[in-house]
């Protein structure tokens, strides 16, 4: 049976934080969550290169029988992955690897996530997020 276990590798993970982006860049995944509106800070999790990742609601959970018993958390370590088999039997074994499966719940939404390396989670602080320069990378390169 599938089990989730809080991961909390920095202190202040254990609140409940929403999640503000998911952004994939040349097969690199981060993942931005936060407090919500006026928070200090930003979690940022880096998880290098997936093998897999999907993004869909929150209440798709709702019937699991780990439902309503998980820690007060957002990113968990998943044991027993259904998501890791079905991406193995839908491959015919193709991705068999021992992948590492993380799962963010938040209030919305919920992001599974299947690496073989471990993610690298980091809080920033919102004053640097906000002082970013605009992305203006398309511009520059239609030009250029």
């Amino acid at each position: 049976m599938e089990a989730l276990t809080a991961w909390l590798p920095l202190e202040g993970m254990e609140d409940e934080l929403l999640l503000e982006s998911v952004r994939c860049d040349l097969g690199k995944l981060r993942v931005t969550l936060s407090r919500g509106k006026g928070a200090l800070r930003v979690l940022s999790i880096d998880f290098g290169e997936p093998q897999a990742f999907r993004m869909q609601p929150q209440h798709v959970y709702m019937n699991e029988p780990w439902w309503g018993t998980l820690s007060s958390a957002s990113v968990y370590l998943v044991e027993n992955s259904k998501y890791r088999a079905w991406l193995r039997d839908s491959s015919l074994g193709i991705f068999d690897q021992q992948f590492k499966h993380f799962c963010i719940i938040t209030a919305d939404d919920a992001l599974d996530v299947l690496t073989l390396k471990s993610p690298v989670a980091t809080w920033i602080d919102c004053s640097l997020v906000s002082a970013l320069p605009p992305n203006t990378s398309l511009e520059q390169t239609r030009e250029g």
